[in-house]
């Protein structure tokens, strides 16, 4: 159950990238007219006459091959033709450089980004004599973007946008999209907001554009422009691949809502979130959490009835997220919040249970984050329990962390290079700081949930010694009366 919009969804190519790839592919069948598939030609060294084929003969009928394979979508054909060709003497220039992008293009689409990163940075270098290269290179420009925008790498996010600027003066809304963004993580505010602003109306990232700009303002705590911002993005049609981020700003305003007490309202944007939805999880907890807080305001207002009515519509949200959602449902959070419901309904010994359950599971892996030699045990026993999701930077490394290492295990030692090694050592060291980086925020979190255990097990304790000392006092009084009543009887005698 993330806490915020997961906003490097960026891999997924606009519009602008789709007419520089089909500009791409027409240009690489136009340069290859009249061709014919050769069925084995890595060992095709003569003709059918018997002649020798040159090299760049070869090459021409096997980029053919390739452009045919690229349309069929068969990336691993189109890696298997041309990847061990990539580095031959002698090649000449427009050849390699449309073998180069096919393979690039191929390795991107299987999401193997350790083929694919030195070749995009390879695009961005050819010369410029070289027919269509400016397209090209246009392509890698936005593919290196992207890819460093999936492994979190927002420092190398903003070198590249800052080197493709000074190369033009248009600027895809999509690299204004992963600029504002990459500064966002890197705690330049100003800047991002800057790069936001400049995404047109018309274009798919608007709105995860305006949804980043509200959480920006959040951070800044200016509370009414983040849902101006939320609540330009509801206002649009929930329609197509607006939906997602439509959900997460019902979400926003919701939580906005929560902050400022006003609880009824925040309650009827919680109803809007579709039950189809990714978020729909989310919206269930927090619910149960503001119909919480209204029984509590009303206890402290000693009105029993009202109270004992929102905490039971509070169970209720739990329990239908454990039919939905039983993972979810298995989170220290929701128990917490089951057990304070519980002991608040007068059920003693059941919130007990849980609450120690609870702390019996959890403290030790708290402490466990804390040492050096432990913590990333403690943290990958977390994350495998699927009860705990990392802030949305630090899930998209581990996206692209795990899109690495396949794409290693898919990888043979024919084509390892020595960039491929590079960016292998780069993979794994992404993979320990993404630990590191994760698990200082889980020690708070659980930290947070621990204190919030211990301190429902005190109430339980208070009202226990509360409840035995009203005991004792009403046994301590029946004990006088009978005393009293047996002396009058001694009297009377």
């Amino acid at each position: 159950m993330p806490h915020e919009l997961d906003t490097c969804s960026a891999r997924v190519p606009g519009l602008f990238t789709h007419v520089l790839l089909a500009c791409a592919i027409c240009f690489l069948c136009a340069c290859a007219p009249g061709f014919q598939v050769v069925q084995s030609p890595s060992t095709a060294k003569v003709n059918s006459k018997g002649k020798p084929v040159s090299l760049q003969s070869r090459m021409q009928r096997l980029l053919q091959e390739a452009t045919i394979r690229f349309e069929a979508q068969d990336y691993k054909g189109v890696v298997e033709v041309l990847h061990r060709f990539l580095n031959r003497p002698n090649m000449p220039a427009d050849q390699k450089v449309r073998a180069t992008f096919l393979v690039a293009e191929a390795a991107w689409q299987q999401k193997q980004f350790l083929l694919a990163w030195p070749l995009y940075e390879s695009l961005t270098q050819q010369s410029a004599s070289v027919k269509r290269q400016a397209e090209l290179s246009e392509i890698a420009w936005v593919r290196l973007m992207q890819m460093a925008d999936a492994l979190g790498q927002w420092q190398q996010v903003s070198s590249f946008y800052v080197a493709y600027a000074k190369q033009t003066q248009s600027i895809p809304n999509l690299l204004r999209y992963l600029q504002g963004k990459a500064a966002f993580h890197l705690g330049q505010n100003n800047q991002a907001l800057q790069h936001l602003a400049a995404v047109a109306e018309t274009s798919v990232y608007f709105h995860r554009a305006r949804y980043l700009m509200g959480t920006i303002y959040v951070r800044l705590k200016n509370w009414r422009a983040a849902m101006g911002q939320f609540d330009q993005i509801v206002q649009h049609s929930r329609a197509g691949i607006h939906r997602a981020v439509h959900e997460k700003a019902l979400l926003a305003l919701a939580r906005l809502l929560y902050r400022q007490g006003k609880w009824k309202e925040a309650i009827t944007f919680y109803e809007r979130v579709a039950g189809d939805s990714s978020q729909y999880a989310w919206a269930l907890y927090e619910q149960a959490l503001a119909f919480h807080a209204l029984g509590d305001e009303a206890a402290r207002g000693r009105q029993a009835g009202p109270a004992r009515k929102h905490y039971t519509a509070a169970a209720g949200f739990l329990h239908k997220l454990q039919n939905g959602y039983p993972v979810e449902y298995k989170h220290p959070r929701v128990q917490i919040l089951l057990a304070d419901i519980a002991r608040k309904q007068g059920l003693r010994t059941r919130a007990q249970a849980i609450y120690e359950a609870v702390l019996n599971t959890y403290r030790p892996i708290y402490r466990n984050l804390a040492k050096a030699s432990q913590q990333s045990i403690a943290v990958k026993q977390l994350r495998e329990s699927r009860l705990f999701s990392p802030p949305a930077h630090i899930a998209g490394q581990y996206r692209a962390v795990q899109e690495l290492q396949k794409g290693v295990g898919q990888q043979s030692k024919k084509q390892v290079s020595p960039q491929y090694h590079k960016l292998l050592g780069r993979t794994r060291a992404i993979e320990r700081g993404v630990h590191m980086a994760w698990a200082p925020v889980l020690r708070r979190d659980l930290g947070r949930l621990l204190r919030w255990a211990r301190v429902g097990m005190m109430h339980l304790q208070i009202a226990d010694r509360k409840h035995w000392q009203r005991k004792m006092n009403a046994v301590q009084k029946q004990r006088a009366t009978a005393v009293q009543r047996s002396n009058n009887l001694f009297g009377e005698v």
